[in-house]
C-alpha cells in the first residue's frame, strides 16, 4: 500500500526517446536526400522477405520534425574526432583510428521524441539511414551515440544483414563497465532509444564486473518492450536468481542487486 501511494505522489519523469548515429565522412558534404531515399526504398541490399527493410511508413520519418540531420566539419569541431574523448569502454581498432584521423566531417543523424512513441519505426529507420549515408558518403566508420558503440561499415552492414528489421535490443542496446578511481559501475547503454532511462549500479569492485554486466544484459532484454521501468526486476544468471531494485532518477535509474535465496 505504501509503495502504491508513493508512486502516485511522485512527480512523473519526463519522457525522452533519443536515437543518434554519427557517420564519419571523408568529404565535407552530405549525400542528397533523394539519393538516400532511393537506396532505402528501392536498391537497398537489406531485405525483409522480398521487400526492402525500410518501407514507406519508415521513410515518412524523413519529413518528421523529430528527425534532425546536420553536418559537423572537422575544421570547426576538431574535438569530435578525438578518440581519447570516447568512454573507456569504447575501444577503437587500428582501422577505426585510421578512419577517424582521415575523416573531414560527421553526418549527425538524430531522432528525438519528448512524447511517448506510438511505434518503433525509428529503431529500424535510423540504422538504415546511417548505412545509406555511409554508402554514398564513402564513410568507413559509424558511431552509435546511445549504445556508445563504434563500428566499421562492413561490420555494421553484417549486423543489418543478419537483422534487417533492426528493432531488437540486441541491435540497439548493451551493458558496459565504467571504470572509476575507486571501483566501477555496470551501466546500460541504449535504453534511451525506446524512451527508458539508463540503468546503473552503485560503485562496485571490479571483481563483480562480469556478473553485473550479465545481469544488466538480462534486464535490457526483459524491459525492451516496456513503456516504463518497474521498481523491481527478477533476472537469472547461471541458474542463480537475482532481484534488481530500481531507484528512479530524472535521467537514470540506480540498480541495487540482491541475490535471492533458493527455496
Amino acid at each position: 500500500m505504501i509503495e502504491s501511494i508513493r508512486r502516485l505522489i511522485q512527480p512523473k519523469r519526463p519522457y525522452l526517446a533519443h536515437v543518434e548515429y554519427w557517420v564519419y565522412l571523408p568529404e565535407t558534404k552530405l549525400p542528397p536526400q533523394d539519393i538516400l531515399l532511393g537506396r532505402l526504398l528501392r536498391s537497398s541490399p537489406f531485405r525483409v522477405g522480398e521487400e526492402p527493410a525500410v518501407g514507406p511508413q519508415e521513410a515518412l520519418l524523413f519529413s518528421d520534425i523529430r528527425l534532425h540531420t546536420a553536418l559537423c566539419l572537422r575544421s570547426k569541431n576538431p574535438h569530435l574526432f578525438r578518440p581519447d574523448l570516447f568512454s573507456d569502454h569504447v575501444e577503437p581498432s587500428e582501422d577505426s583510428l585510421r578512419s577517424l584521423s582521415s575523416a573531414q566531417a560527421i553526418a549527425k543523424l538524430r531522432f528525438v521524441s519528448e512524447e511517448p512513441l506510438q511505434g518503433r519505426r525509428h529503431l529500424r529507420f535510423l540504422p538504415h539511414l546511417a548505412e545509406a549515408v555511409a554508402y554514398y558518403g564513402k564513410a568507413e566508420i559509424l558511431f552509435d551515440v546511445q549504445a556508445e558503440r563504434l563500428a566499421g561499415l562492413e561490420s555494421f552492414r553484417a549486423q543489418l544483414d543478419c537483422d534487417p528489421e533492426a528493432e531488437g535490443h540486441g541491435f540497439h542496446a548493451r551493458s558496459a563497465w565504467c571504470q572509476e578511481e575507486t571501483g566501477g559501475r555496470a551501466v546500460t547503454r541504449g535504453l534511451r532509444k525506446v524512451g527508458l532511462p539508463e540503468i546503473e549500479t552503485p560503485l562496485c569492485d571490479r571483481e563483480v564486473r562480469s556478473v553485473l554486466t550479465n545481469l544488466l544484459d538480462a534486464a535490457i532484454e526483459q524491459v525492451w518492450s516496456y513503456e516504463s521501468l518497474p521498481d523491481e526486476l527478477e533476472v537469472s544468471h547461471f541458474g542463480d536468481e537475482y532481484l534488481l531494485k530500481l531507484a528512479h532518477g530524472k535521467s537514470t535509474s540506480t540498480c541495487r542487486v540482491l541475490r535471492k535465496d533458493p527455496v
